[in-house]
């Protein structure tokens, strides 16, 4: 577990500093690390952001409801009628159902392909920020990124990294899986790791059954595959539809 992809910033030799690990932008890698540290604000993330806002506080209406119903069935209000007769309702303490108010984990994947555009990343990311910052407001949300690869050797290991990502401050959570950033500097890292073959070959895997025995999640952790084209798994779209199917039957 990494405290932040910047971690691996010091162990990056300089000639891979130096090779083309971006979409197609090419993002320098001094631009990579800057951003990690300070956060990135351009007009088009911020927009972004919002919209992915919107769609969280769609999603955390119903996670909001349920939660208020909860307490409310398990006597928020005391009736001392009911405390009078014995009534077992009136003697519980109001609190949320276990799994309401367990934290939602939610692996992100920094993974992207090599056809995706630098616009289509920063559209994923702002939305991906947005949408958990909106539901951090109703219950709790962990947010990690990660980044798998696979090599296509068979004595070559599996590499799986991951980290937490600060839920506070919208502005930093994008660069962990919205741009090239993450990738600038972690396939950097993975040209050391797998030095005779080209790495992104086992980037896009589509193998988030091996990255979660690796990293240790359980079924209730929501995990995204890597980012091929909007409107896939590793999408905005993929996490809300995890949230949606784990969301209690409305009365």
């Amino acid at each position: 577990m990494l405290g932040s992809p910047v971690d691996l910033a010091p162990e990056i030799a300089e000639e891979h500093r130096r090779r083309d690990t971006a979409t197609e932008s090419q993002e320098p890698f001094a631009d990579a690390v800057s951003r990690f540290r300070d956060g990135d604000t351009r007009p088009a993330i911020l927009a972004a952001i919002e919209r992915g806002r919107e769609e969280g506080r769609s999603l955390g209406q119903p996670l909001a409801a349920r939660l208020t119903m909860a307490l409310d069935f398990c006597g928020a209000v005391p009736s001392v009628p009911h405390y009078l007769a014995g009534c077992d309702r009136a003697m519980r303490r109001p609190e949320a159902e276990p799994s309401e108010s367990a934290p939602l984990r939610v692996y992100v994947s920094a993974g992207l392909n090599w056809s995706v555009q630098e616009s289509e990343a920063l559209e994923r990311g702002g939305r991906i920020a947005g949408l958990i910052d909106a539901l951090s407001a109703v219950r709790p949300v962990e947010l990690w990124g990660y980044l798998a690869s696979q090599s296509r050797d068979p004595e070559g290991g599996h590499v799986a990294l991951a980290w937490p990502i600060d839920t506070r401050d919208t502005s930093r959570m994008v660069p962990n899986f919205g741009q090239t950033a993450c990738r600038g500097i972690i396939m950097r890292w993975l040209y050391g790791q797998f030095p005779t073959e080209p790495v992104h070959r086992g980037v896009i895997g589509h193998n988030t059954d091996a990255a979660r025995a690796h990293l240790g999640l359980t079924p209730d952790d929501i995990m995204t595959d890597s980012f091929c084209q909007p409107g896939d798994d590793g999408d905005v779209q993929g996490i809300i539809h995890e949230i949606e199917k784990r969301l209690p039957p409305q009365p």
